[in-house]
């Protein structure tokens, strides 16, 4: 990503900005849902915050599970006692998420955060995903 940045807030509206219709809507929203699932999927980001970015109807949450750490609250519910314990909350039930470039190198969602279109052709961007 560039500096300055930003990813998400791809929540379907109409050509007005508005809400779609509630039959549209639920066609529309599982349709994107499973887009993004699938782009995260593809490129081994985490499918819950990419799925925060276009579904306003779940809680985003950041656990302190390594191996799950970023979960929709669809997902929290589902797992067995002991759950993961929840850290943060990236976006709340009726928000869309929108994550800053640097916000989105932490969530693992940017491979980084270049300056320049060299820095990405030359394979040395300048801040990349921290290590662990």
């Amino acid at each position: 990503m560039a500096p300055g940045s930003q990813i998400g807030g791809a929540k379907v509206v109409d050509a007005n900005g508005n809400d779609i219709q509630s039959d549209m809507k639920t066609k529309v929203n599982s349709h994107i849902r499973a887009y993004a699932k699938n782009l995260a999927d593809l490129n081994s980001y985490p499918a819950a915050v990419a799925r925060g970015m276009v579904d306003t109807e779940v809680d985003i949450v950041e656990t302190n599970d390594s191996q799950r750490q970023y979960l929709s609250s669809d997902d929290l519910s589902e797992i067995p006692d002991p759950k993961p314990h929840v850290v943060h909350t990236l976006k709340k039930k009726g928000e869309i998420l929108t994550l800053t470039a640097v916000e989105a190198r932490e969530c693992g969602i940017a491979s980084g955060i270049a300056n320049d279109t060299d820095e990405v052709l030359n394979g040395s961007i300048s801040n990349p995903i921290p290590s662990t």
